[in-house]
């Protein structure tokens, strides 16, 4: 399960813009029932995320924005050590530079580079290298928006011996309004990760379909189907699942 909470605050006096945000997000686990009986605790993976986020943009022509943001986050695991005996409590910083555009009314994006740090406690291996991410929103018809996306990120693990997976995706999302009150979802992502400090490598698909029903202003509801599959250059950690699930999420 997963409880966020989180704000934001945006100025912009003629063509600066400032903005800084602020999230939480507590990751809780529910224990995996194994095929042959009994379970797989996954206490070890619960933790806090604590997220400090600036950029300040500039407007260099009509419908363009420079920008340099720089983000700080830490990452709390709940048990001093995981499964495989380590500390997996870590900091990380990432500083970028990139452009916003507007290219059309009906296309919209950004695009950025930049420096991603992960400092982790011995014997973890920290991580330090090159960043980069893109987003396209494409305002198909009024009522149908297209999304592509591609992005490094740094995800926790408990593989022995990895501090962290450095993943690359690339991804498509489509939004419809099938009604005012009704959104139907679909999207499709490869995951190409590298795990840091041994000779692993995965690739995942992921796609996913769903709807979001909105109640009122502030609360929503929201149901989906996702199957993932994964290949690995590891023996035996290749795996296919289908998941169903439901929620609600409250906005202020």
């Amino acid at each position: 399960s997963l409880f966020h909470a989180g704000g934001s605050i945006s100025v912009q006096p003629n063509h600066l813009r400032l903005f800084f945000a602020a999230e939480h997000n507590r990751y809780s686990y529910d224990a995996t029932s194994l095929n042959g009986g009994g379970f797989l605790d996954n206490g070890d993976r619960d933790r806090d995320e604590l997220r400090l986020r600036g950029r300040v943009s500039l407007e260099v022509a009509e419908g363009y924005l420079a920008f340099a943001e720089a983000a700080y986050d830490t990452r709390d695991f709940d048990r001093t050590l995981d499964r495989t005996g380590v500390n997996r409590d870590s900091d990380g910083l990432n500083i970028n530079v990139g452009f916003e555009f507007a290219l059309v009314a009906f296309l919209q994006g950004e695009a950025f580079i930049g420096h991603l740090d992960r400092q982790f406690g011995t014997p973890l291996r920290d991580f330090s290298g090159f960043n980069y991410g893109a987003t396209l929103k494409w305002s198909a018809t009024p009522l149908t928006t297209v999304r592509f996306d591609a992005e490094r990120v740094l995800n926790d693990t408990t593989v022995a011996g990895a501090s962290v997976a450095a993943d690359r995706s690339i991804g498509i999302g489509i939004d419809h309004e099938l009604r005012r009150n009704v959104i139907i979802q679909a999207s499709l992502a490869r995951i190409d990760s590298e795990f840091v400090g041994i000779a692993r490598e995965d690739e995942l698909i992921e796609g996913r379909i769903g709807a979001i029903y909105l109640i009122d202003r502030n609360l929503s509801a929201n149901a989906g189907f996702e199957r993932r599959e994964r290949e690995s250059n590891v023996p035996g950690e290749d795996f296919s699942e289908d998941k169903f699930n439901v929620g609600l999420r409250v906005q202020f």
